[in-house]
């Protein structure tokens, strides 16, 4: 969601603010579910034909890792195409190969799968961390703003616990196990990551978003806080 909005406003933001009116932001609103929705089905699509394909993999055993891998990169490379949310269509998918595709496939499939992604995600997670820590002590990428970052925090934390608390309340009358005060100040607090929200500030065009020095060191902020 937050790199579908990313997108909405980046548009906006390239339009100027005199030439939007008020069926652009109907436009936003509907191309923000346009966007999302379509991502996931593109998710779920080739989350289908994965689990197609493996059924038909019994004798290649050695072969199931590569398509895991491929028709996963290729569902991003898609949406990404026809400029649809890229992060929700390979969630999606990987949501979907856990429960279909991983009974298609041998173990040694599966823990290759498995251990193959955990050191990518691993080294991916390091690489955006380390690029981060250089923003940090690199003040010519960032300007400083005391109550753009005070604020943020304050609306961050309030907003975030809003939801949860909105959320669990209707959660709780359908669950068996309830969440407790503590998981819900947990995943209030625990739920406010940075990483895609760094990387995303980070490509935002200067000359268009003339505030773009002031979000990077808000949200470098923010990223650290949380």
């Amino acid at each position: 969601c937050l790199q579908v909005l990313y997108k909405v406003f980046n548009s906006f933001v390239e339009l100027g603010p005199a030439h939007i009116h008020a069926t652009d932001y109907v436009k936003g609103v509907a191309s923000f579910f346009l966007v999302s929705l379509g991502g996931t089905a593109v998710g779920l699509l080739f989350a289908f034909l994965l689990a197609l394909i493996t059924r038909f993999t019994k004798r290649v055993r050695i072969i199931e890792p590569l398509f895991v891998f491929l028709l996963a990169y290729v569902a991003y490379l898609a949406a990404e195409m026809v400029s649809l949310s890229s992060i929700l269509a390979v969630t999606f998918c990987g949501i979907c190969c856990k429960k279909y595709v991983e009974a298609n496939i041998s173990q040694k499939s599966r823990t290759t799968v498995k251990y193959t992604m955990k050191t990518l995600a691993s080294s991916s997670e390091t690489i955006i961390f380390m690029f981060l820590g250089i923003s940090a002590v690199d003040t010519s990428k960032w300007a400083w703003d005391t109550a753009l970052v005070l604020g943020t925090l304050f609306f961050i934390l309030l907003f975030r616990a809003v939801g949860v608390v909105l959320q669990t309340y209707v959660l709780n009358r359908f669950r068996l196990i309830p969440l407790d005060r503590i998981d819900q100040v947990v995943m209030s607090y625990g739920g406010l990551r940075g990483a895609v929200a760094f990387a995303l500030v980070i490509l935002l065009d200067r000359e268009k978003v003339k505030a773009k020095d002031y979000f990077v060191a808000t949200t470098i902020v923010v990223v650290f806080f949380t």
